[in-house]
């Protein structure tokens, strides 16, 4: 298994296509990264005449009909304004490719909105947005994170990298410049946003236009990561030494526990509660490192080295050549893995960062249907920021079928949560509009019309969301079950084919398949539904697990059946404790979801989920008994009416 991961790794490596996921769709771009013209820095000049690509952009934006000017420099090798557009890092170790997209008229202050753009991707690929929201009022700041694209180092910096990193990898010859990505870091991506915005606040980064020192920030994936470390440090001093805060924040698909994103371990929860301010660092280290999301790694791992300009820091090669080799990740034999968890929960997970004592307006927006930043990442946020449980703090939720594969993202959702995005930023740092009411609203998938989103429920709290008690049922799935498994469904399953994105497949939707229970595998079902059930929520799986070796670990898909036909619904992993016989108490990831009268509800059980899930090295079989499966509810009290939801 060792052999076929390293050799994935090389052929991956070696693979020059950008993989730049967005909602609905993974979309592959082969464009060459041009040369930049010129060594002019700030401040930027700006035109009403953006360049041709810039105008297609709009065109593409449909309902756009406003008129702004564009601050920035080229447009992959097209001209551009008065000035190149790249601007010096916060640490002097690398020049930024940025754009200011600014009203029609006036100089501000403008409301300051920053935009940050997914994994592998560029500014360039929110420019419909900006615009939009720079036609509205808004001054709308959006830039290439370092190391990607147009970015360059600058030939006098300091070769340097981030702190520890050296005593891991003293064997590695070749330095980890900081002008590098470092992978969302809070020492370096995150200041580099703090620094442009207090630039412009300063009135330094577009000649002659300010911007309001309250500001709102806005990411999708990547950017959405980055947008909730943005809310714990949340006040800075700009160059010239103005307080600048952020007051509103609205992050899209991303995480607040990057470990947990990447290898989940069947241990987050929608239910967990928090005593102090950050979320315990220690407590997390100790438990057990999870399963490496294979598919979604491979995809991200592709972009990264694509979209880089002067290769992946060697620390972050070693990190995704140390998840591929798999089990096991323990302390004390494989310390690489050790720094990468510590790495991504303290410098890179806003769950374990210590808080500023701002209080940005957050609206979170998160995918039940995605399939690697799950609805636990924002549920742990909300529950951490309510840890007094008087639910006071300003942030509101939206979950729905959106996001990265396999969410389909529709239109019609699309533009509801668009809405949403406006109101929240309207009121927060315009003052204008209504208050947004308090709440957390859930939209259920519907896999049986391509254009029509599920019913809206919504209501004041998470918990308010569901019925108190949950349904509950013992599943007769004594039995075992054997990683050697041959396991058609999970070829189907499986959230993204490395080898069809590259070639332009669209890989969202609903998996479905007729394929048989693979020998190996564990399955049970519910009688016919007599009613039409809607879950809403994390489903728990109980169970009593004897495994044969260390490190294995427990895949569960919850089942559609309808005949012959399964629609995966929902799904999750466990790594189990130990060698010995356990008790394995577990959430799935998440949906809201109706099963149909007559349909019946399954519970599958594997010890080998790839590629969705890396398979673990320990071969062999996981005695199974005492299953139980519990669904939560929805609450047919926060369901409004029909053609209100609509």
């Amino acid at each position: 298994m060792t052999t076929r991961r390293l050799a994935l790794l090389v052929a991956l490596a070696l693979m020059g296509s950008l993989i730049a996921l967005s909602p609905a769709a993974a979309q592959v771009s082969t464009a060459p990264a041009p040369e930049v013209a010129g060594t002019s820095d700030v401040p930027l000049q700006c035109t009403d005449k953006p360049p041709a690509n810039r105008a297609q952009d709009l065109a593409k934006a449909g309902r756009f009909t406003g008129e702004v000017r564009w601050c920035g420099g080229q447009v992959r090798g097209q001209t551009g304004s008065g000035s190149n557009g790249m601007v010096t890092s916060s640490d002097g170790a690398a020049k930024l490719d940025v754009d200011v997209t600014l009203p029609a008229d006036g100089e501000g202050p403008f409301p300051l909105l920053v935009m940050l753009h997914g994994l592998g991707g560029s500014r360039d690929g929110n420019w419909q947005q900006a615009a939009t929201h720079a036609a509205r009022g808004y001054a709308v700041l959006d830039y290439t994170a370092r190391g990607y694209w147009e970015n360059t180092c600058e030939d006098d910096a300091v070769s340097r990298t981030v702190k520890g990193v050296q005593d891991v990898y003293e064997s590695e010859q070749e330095p980890n410049d900081s002008c590098r990505t470092q992978l969302a870091s809070r020492h370096y991506e995150i200041k580099d946003t703090q620094h442009l915005a207090g630039l412009m606040v300063d009135g330094s980064l577009v000649a002659g236009v300010t911007a309001d020192r309250k500001i709102g920030v806005m990411g999708t994936s990547y950017g959405g990561g980055q947008t909730w470390m943005l809310t714990r440090s949340n006040a800075w001093r700009s160059p010239e030494g103005t307080r600048v805060e952020v007051a509103a924040a609205v992050p899209v698909m991303g995480w607040t526990d990057l470990l947990d994103a990447l290898l989940p371990n069947g241990r987050a929860s929608d239910v967990k509660s928090f005593s102090n301010k950050t979320a315990d660092l220690e407590e997390r280290l100790a438990e057990r490192i999870g399963v490496a999301r294979e598919s979604y790694l491979s995809t991200f791992y592709m972009g990264m080295g694509a979209a880089a300009q002067f290769k992946l820091p060697g620390y972050l090669n070693a990190w995704y050549k140390a998840i591929l080799g798999g089990e096991p990740y323990t302390d004390v034999g494989n310390p690489v893995m050790a720094e990468l968890a510590e790495s991504l929960l303290r410098e890179r997970s806003a769950l374990y960062m210590t808080s500023d004592k701002g209080r940005p307006a957050i609206l979170s927006v998160q995918g039940f249907t995605d399939g690697v930043f799950t609805s636990s990442q924002a549920l742990n946020m909300y529950n951490l920021l309510n840890r007094n449980s008087k639910f006071r703090y300003p942030i509101n939720m939206y979950f729905g079928d959106y996001g990265h594969p396999t969410s389909q993202s529709k239109r019609a959702e699309s533009a509801y949560v668009d809405k949403m995005v406006e109101d929240w930023f309207d009121y927060y740092l315009r003052g204008e509009g209504k208050k947004p009411k308090r709440s957390v609203e859930a939209r259920t998938t519907r896999c049986d019309d391509e254009r029509l989103p599920g019913a809206l429920y919504s209501a004041k709290t998470w918990t308010e969301l569901q019925e108190s008690d949950e349904l509950t049922a013992e599943f007769d799935l004594d039995g075992t079950l054997d990683t050697n498994v041959e396991d058609t469904r999970a070829r189907v399953i499986k959230p993204i084919d490395t080898d069809a994105v590259t070639n332009g497949v669209n890989y969202s939707g609903c998996r479905s398949t007729n394929a048989p229970l693979a020998e190996g595998n564990l399955a049970a079902s519910s009688d016919a539904l007599t009613r039409p059930l809607t879950m809403l929520g994390l489903p728990t799986v109980s169970l009593t697990a004897a495994p044969e070796f260390e490190d294995m670990y427990i895949s569960a898909r919850l089942w559609d059946v309808d005949g012959d036909r399964r629609t995966l619904v929902d799904r999750g992993v466990f790594r189990l404790q130990s060698a010995n016989e356990q008790s394995a108490l577990f959430k799935l990831f998440g949906n809201a979801y109706t099963f149909a009268e007559g349909h019946r509800v399954e519970l599958e059980l594997s010890a080998n989920d790839s590629r969705s899930f890396l398979e673990s090295n320990a071969d062999g079989t996981i005695d199974i008994s005492d299953v139980t499966l519990s669904i939560p509810l929805a609450n047919p009290g926060a369901l409004p009416e029909i053609d209100g939801q609509r």
